[in-house]
């Protein structure tokens, strides 16, 4: 085998004489090497920072120096290399921009500065940054799934004294999420009432126009004048419309009948403070890794009061419209709640990858994989016999005495009683789920993203408030009583049915029975409204990568 060391921008080839390259799942892939001493200003501003290792012309490893080594004064030196690309933090967030979609992203969930951390994307994903080796194109990569393919490692391409199973923490079989929003429910609008008044005939009319209410007048409730008018429309002194009495000294009056015309437009303007939580676990269907019957329960408490502010793209909201009574039963608000439910999803397939399985094998062999690859071990002392798992983990070293050359390959396998891992082609393919032979239950609502090993369903609920929908408020339902008293009819009756002695009596009989309208108007001031929404989850289908329950 041939090993070559090349400073990046120069023909300068260093000769080799060992090496340990590693990279482990999430991590910059680093270089340990030996070569024989340059002799020059390592660090100089012309010397070359970055090189590359290659064997037999391809190349294994990319890297930028980390440091001057220890001793610069022995024939053979070692150097610190690690493969992180300068743009990183740019690619990564670019790469972040990208993923931010419904429902694997929402923002509705990360206040503040955490919306521009590009971590975030990854909350509701079972995936990790990957950074490429030699390329160091910066990728997304599925925990379970590997976009590169799956490579088989058996017979004789195992070092059969190598293979290692390890148990890690124990999986964990629930999660139980609480999550609530609150915002303002706020509307302003005004109603015209004039329809319901009519016209009012009245023997007090002038009384009834000169008390109508006036302009700006709050009426309570949130309700206010928004306009208002009354005017007489019958003309003044119509005899027609004149009631004739006598009174007890034998003389004759005429009262007259006022036809009033009235205008009414109510005004309002309202804040009612809304929490509405929603509550669930999701259980994950894994094989015990331990007898003592114990399990880790995970929990997830959220908060979020920014449902009414502009933080989704283009500067909406996601409440929509600020006087819904609802959100999580919006489609926006869906979404809300399918991030939630991915987010329990990826902790516990995170959880669910408790064993992990190490074996060498040849430096070929291990230096065409990366860590977007699936590996499968073939084992009779294997449970099961065999273990497919993402690879986690990849070592390639040469041996400077010896001269011998070894890869190491680490995986990590998940003890699911699911179907087994499909992995998927393509460099910046990202996949979601896996083959579960899971059916959709009925009545129930599969992951908007496309993961098919969960679904979820609405429970019972009541929405508590006071019945007011803000979005629906007419004429027809805000008024709750309109009476209008002592009207002409109520009046004419009261005068008929007394002896008057005198004009000042027949006016005090009106004037104990004026003509008045009662209005009253639905209270749209109540709150503060909370409502808890039951979500009922199917059972989720975890891989099983490894069968521990196998001879």
């Amino acid at each position: 085998m041939a090993f070559v060391f090349t400073w990046t921008g120069t023909t300068l080839d260093e000769e080799v004489f060992s090496f340990d390259l590693q990279q482990t799942e999430g991590e910059f892939a680093t270089l340990q090497i030996e070569i024989r001493n340059p002799r020059a200003p390592l660090l100089a501003p012309s010397a070359p920072l970055w090189g590359a290792l290659s064997k037999d012309g391809t190349v294994l490893f990319h890297g930028r120096l980390l440091a001057l080594p220890d001793s610069l004064a022995q024939d053979v030196v070692s150097l610190s290399f690690v493969a992180r690309p300068d743009d990183y933090d740019a690619s990564k967030r670019t790469l972040a921009d990208s993923l931010k979609v419904a429902p694997f992203y929402d923002p509705v969930w990360y206040g503040g500065d955490r919306r521009e951390d590009p971590d975030v994307v990854l909350e509701a994903r079972p995936a990790l940054w990957h950074v490429d080796r030699v390329t160091h194109a910066v990728t997304v990569s599925d925990i379970n799934v590997g976009e590169a393919g799956l490579v088989v490692f058996g017979g004789g391409s195992v070092l059969a004294d190598s293979v290692s199973l390890k148990f890690g923490a124990k999986p964990a079989r629930r999660v139980v999420c609480t999550a609530t929003v609150q915002w303002q429910e706020s509307a302003a609008g005004i109603i015209d009432l004039s329809g319901r008044l009519g016209r009012i005939e009245s023997y007090t009319g002038q009384g009834l126009i000169e008390d109508w209410p006036k302009a700006g007048t709050r009426i309570g409730g949130g309700w206010s004048v928004h306009a208002a008018s009354a005017t007489r429309i019958d003309g003044a002194g119509a005899e027609s419309k004149v009631l004739a009495i006598k009174t007890a000294d034998g003389s004759h009056y005429g009262l007259p009948l006022w036809t009033v015309q009235p205008t009414f437009k109510a005004g309002y303007a309202v804040e009612r403070s809304r929490e509405e939580t929603v509550s669930f676990e999701v259980v994950a269907d894994v094989q015990p890794i331990a007898s003592d019957g114990e399990e880790d329960l995970l929990q997830v408490a959220l908060t979020s009061a920014e449902i009414d502010q502009p933080i989704d793209a283009g500067g909406l909201m996601p409440i929509g419209d600020l006087r819904r009574k609802s959100y999580f039963t919006t489609d926006r608000g869906r979404l809300s709640l399918e991030h939630l439910v991915l987010l329990c999803r990826a902790r516990l397939l995170a959880r669910a990858r408790a064993v992990t399985v190490s074996w060498q094998t040849s430096f070929d062999q291990a230096a065409a994989l990366t860590l977007r690859h699936n590996a499968q071990i073939v084992d009779d002392r294997l449970p099961g016999g065999q273990a497919t798992g993402k690879v986690t983990g990849l070592r390639l070293t040469v041996n400077g005495d010896s001269g011998e050359a070894v890869g190491e390959v680490t995986i990590a396998c998940s003890i699911g009683r699911g179907g087994s891992i499909v992995p998927v082609t393509g460099p910046e393919t990202y996949a979601d789920g896996y083959a579960s032979g899971y059916a959709e239950a009925e009545g129930s609502f599969a992951i908007t993203g496309g993961a098919s090993d969960l679904t979820w369903s609405w429970g019972t609920y009541t929405l508590h408030d006071d019945g007011i929908d803000l979005m629906a408020i007419s004429a027809a339902n805000c008024v709750q009583s309109l009476v209008i008293q002592n009207a002409a009819a109520a009046q004419r009756t009261q005068l008929l049915a007394q002896t008057l002695e005198d004009l000042q009596g027949a006016l005090g009989v009106l004037n104990e029975n004026y003509t008045e309208v009662a209005l009253a108007l639905r209270p749209l001031t109540g709150g503060p409204f909370a409502t808890t929404i039951p979500v009922e989850t199917s059972l989720l289908a975890v891989p099983r990568t490894i069968n521990l329950e196998a001879a």
